[in-house]
């Protein structure tokens, strides 16, 4: 007997060291092995010794892993006693670890029967009910070990989770700030108590206790979820004081960084992100945004090379992003290095395979290069997968266009209008389409009054008038909407000098109509139709 006893107290006090957490599906649940005599089987009552023995088997079989070989053992243990609430509550837990919930719950309370003093195990069993659904059941085993038990902290973050599942913001403010006011200096509960006033969207008053937990314990996390809710409740203007504290703590967290000098390049003070970008470019083994930031400091200080390299180098980190190729492969797309642009996309393809904004890319630059008939297949497939995706039709309807596949345009901008009846753009393009091939001027011509009221200010969508007018032959009308559309665009768009040039040749004012033809080859010196113009008039 003395020798059962003393291995078995090994045993159990292995198994306790071993594994003392339960995992529900990704959620842990407490299965502290109970020592007191209120929650102990093995308390001052009479132990049958073969319950003992065949408790020790089962236990072993646990330990191993074999939760289904220590269940058939445990019940073979509870022949000889029926009222252990450690052998009851061995099998809820071996029924748990295989995620039997109703199993686990049914001896769970079988347990409770014999011993409802086990606030542990309720509160194991509440949990268990919240995972699978039962969260009224969870909220009245919580209130319960609560009332017993005021002191029992966890609970009062679970329950007040619970209510807000189900949406009851009245008790779970109810409770928070009973929770709050236990609270003092615990770091645990203070921690709990921001979670739960940030999810009620209760930000300053998470504000107010996050700055306290920094002057507690001074701890980055702290710093950084002090940012995100001074973003939340529109207190942007804080943040860079607190970015400061951050940096003036000596930390060698690299976060405070990372903040600062994305504020300065967002909003363009270059020369203020360069003096903090360099006091961390020794570190740039560490993260990959010191690069990338590097990378768009030479954009604006216009560095060809520099951003080649700085970009390149950041794609040797294992956790580089897929944005960081897609800016990447986007500024080459702007600068027309249209094959280096090709070539990025394929090596970011490679480690993000399925990414649509790459694809997208992609396809965006085989338009620009001219390669209509590639780039029309890669929108067609990315369309496929979205239907209704009116940036991917807007691109189709020009390339169609530009492709002569007019029915194929009419149809994407007939698509896009029936998703968005106010979509200006695809109004104004369509419009235009219409009027540059001489079809359905009347139809374009509603679109582009539509077009009009929708956006008023426009300078473009003038133009557009101003042209659907020409090609109808009312050039006196014309000339007023383009005289509006240049005013609108400030000198700046060569197409608008070329329309009203012709608008003004077509007035019989030759004379006139030079000088536009002109400003539009100022500004665009490769305008060939403009040009032509001019050569006729000089003839």
């Amino acid at each position: 007997m003395k020798t059962t006893i003393t291995i078995l107290s090994i045993i159990l006090f292995f198994s306790c060291a071993v594994d003392n957490k339960t995992v529900i599906s990704g959620k842990k649940i407490d299965k502290k092995e109970v020592v007191d005599s209120s929650e102990n089987s093995f308390d001052n009552r009479f132990y049958p010794t073969i319950a003992m023995q065949i408790f020790a088997n089962a236990e072993l079989y646990r330990i191993s892993g074999d939760y289904a070989g220590a269940i058939l053992e445990y019940q073979e243990a509870l022949n000889y006693d029926t009222n252990s609430v450690t052998i009851y509550n061995s099998i809820g837990d071996a029924y748990l670890n295989i995620y039997k919930y109703s199993n686990a719950i049914d001896y769970y309370e079988k347990s409770l029967r014999l011993n409802p003093n086990q606030n542990i195990l309720k509160n194991k069993l509440a949990d268990i009910h919240f995972v699978i659904g039962n969260v009224k059941t969870s909220i009245l085993l919580w209130k319960e070990i609560i009332k017993e038990d005021p002191d029992y902290f966890d609970v009062y973050y679970s329950l007040i989770n619970a209510y807000l599942v189900q949406k009851d913001t009245l008790n779970a403010k109810n409770i928070l700030s009973k929770y709050q006011q236990k609270s003092k200096n615990d770091i645990s509960i203070l921690n709990n108590v921001v979670i739960l006033q940030k999810k009620l969207g209760n930000f300053d008053e998470a504000i107010v206790i996050t700055e306290k937990l920094i002057k507690l314990t001074n701890d980055n996390k702290y710093y950084d979820l002090l940012i995100e809710l001074l973003f939340l409740d529109n207190q942007e203007y804080k943040i860079d004081s607190v970015v400061d504290d951050w940096i003036r703590t000596d930390s060698l967290e690299l976060t405070p960084y990372y903040y600062k000098i994305n504020n300065y390049i967002d909003n363009g003070k270059i020369d203020s992100a360069k003096k903090y970008l360099d006091r961390i470019d020794s570190r740039w083994e560490e993260r990959w945004w010191i690069s990338n930031f590097q990378a768009l400091i030479s954009i604006e200080d216009n560095l060809q090379d520099s951003v080649d390299f700085y970009y390149k180098r950041a794609f040797n980190f294992e956790n580089s992003p897929s944005i960081l190729y897609y800016d990447y492969s986007f500024w080459l797309l702007e600068n027309r290095r249209y094959e280096d642009g090709i070539e990025v996309i394929d090596l970011a393809l490679e480690k993000f395979p399925d990414n649509k904004n790459l694809k997208y890319v992609r396809a965006l630059i085989y338009s620009e290069s001219g390669e209509l008939q590639k780039a029309i297949q890669l929108f067609e497939m990315l369309l496929s997968d979205n239907n209704n995706n009116s940036a991917i039709l807007h691109n189709l309807a020009l390339l169609y266009e530009q492709n002569a596949q007019y029915e194929k345009s009419n149809d994407a901008y007939e698509t896009i209008i029936s998703i968005d009846k106010n979509d200006a753009v695809a109004y104004n393009n369509y419009s235009y389409s219409l009027a540059e091939r001489g079809e359905n001027l009347q139809k374009a011509l509603r679109m582009s009054e539509k077009t009009l009221k929708i956006d008023p200010n426009n300078g473009v969508y003038y133009d557009t008038m101003a042209w659907i007018l020409f090609k109808m032959g009312d050039y006196s009308k014309a000339l007023k909407f383009i005289d509006r559309a240049i005013g609108l665009e400030n000198n700046h768009n060569p197409e608008l000098f070329y329309h009203k040039g012709e608008i003004l040749f077509e007035l019989n004012r030759s004379e006139e109509s030079k000088k536009f033809f002109k400003l539009a080859l100022e500004i665009d010196p490769a305008f060939s139709l403009a040009k032509k113009r001019l050569e006729d008039i000089n003839k």
